[in-house]
């Protein structure tokens, strides 16, 4: 699609796990956008968003505070790559409005740093923005990537619903939507809008690889060529757990921005698939 027009000035927050372990998903995510016309821009100065601190240290808030009032300094909206960013980012911004003591506080903590937190700033993840943007995603579709993929759901995107307000967590339908664009045959299981596992082996690791393992057993006999993922929690869980334990056959995480860029007409190369199987696929394919 070309692009027309006065481009939407976005900050991509890809979260720290995406930096470091997956940067194929933030470049593939920034080849997608730019194809919708939006021009993506970094969060200087940004720090940890406080997700793995919450219900841990009471100070957590502050840090995600600050990391909204940077955008809010740069007036640009933000696009996150992460499930638990969102999540967290959502939840504190619920609770100012609910608590009005608690913007005084945070701001009270921003001030030596010239910074002030009005909770103006939007926040949506990848999903959601090209969910909300699906006309003009399928505007930007060049051919149909015939693999049979299973979605892995970013649960922490979804819940609690009266605060992420984004689709239906019992009757997920908004990552179908958005992957069936690429053409793809989408199979249908039993644990689709269940958690990877990710979240839970914080509180017990055992459980964690237990929900992941009973997946990957289903996606197998389903014969899946690929899990499509739109979180890095996801593809870390369920790619380490293939490595050490799982001993059936390999089914291959493909970020959701890596398939939808194969359908824009980007090559594996630009799109930094690393997976062989994938690469093997689409050479034979």
């Amino acid at each position: 699609m070309e692009n027309l027009g006065k481009p939407d000035k976005k900050i991509l927050f890809p979260g720290c796990l995406i930096l470091y372990r997956f940067p194929e998903y933030e470049i593939s995510a920034k080849l997608v956008l730019n194809q919708l016309n939006v021009e993506t821009y970094s969060l200087p100065e940004c720090a940890c968003c406080g997700s793995f601190l919450q219900g841990k240290l009471d100070d957590w808030p502050y840090m995600t505070a600050y990391n909204l009032a940077l955008a809010e300094e740069q007036h640009m909206d933000i696009i996150t790559l992460c499930g638990g960013w969102i999540n967290v980012f959502r939840r504190f911004q619920h609770q100012c409005r609910q608590d009005p003591g608690l913007m005084e506080r945070v701001n009270e903590r921003l001030r030596p740093l010239g910074l002030v937190f009005k909770n103006e700033v939007k926040v949506c993840h990848l999903l959601e923005y090209l969910h909300e943007n699906l006309e003009a995603l399928a505007e930007t579709m060049q051919k149909k990537i015939p693999l049979r993929a299973a979605m892995v759901n970013p649960c922490q995107i979804f819940r609690p619903q009266e605060i992420m307000n984004f689709d239906n967590p019992d009757d997920l339908r908004a990552m179908r939507r958005v992957a069936g664009l690429a053409g793809v045959e989408i199979i249908p299981y039993s644990q689709e809008n269940q958690c990877c596992g990710s979240t839970v082996s914080l509180a017990d690791h055992d459980l964690g690889n237990i929900v992941a393992e009973n997946r990957l057993i289903e996606l197998e006999r389903k014969q899946a060529d690929a899990m499509i993922i739109a979180c890095g929690d996801c593809q870390l869980l369920l790619d380490r757990l293939q490595k050490e334990y799982h001993t059936g056959k390999p089914i291959p995480g493909i970020f959701l921005p890596q398939l939808l860029g194969l359908a824009m007409g980007f090559t594996a190369q630009e799109l930094r698939i690393r997976s062989p199987h994938i690469r093997r696929w689409l050479k034979n394919g």
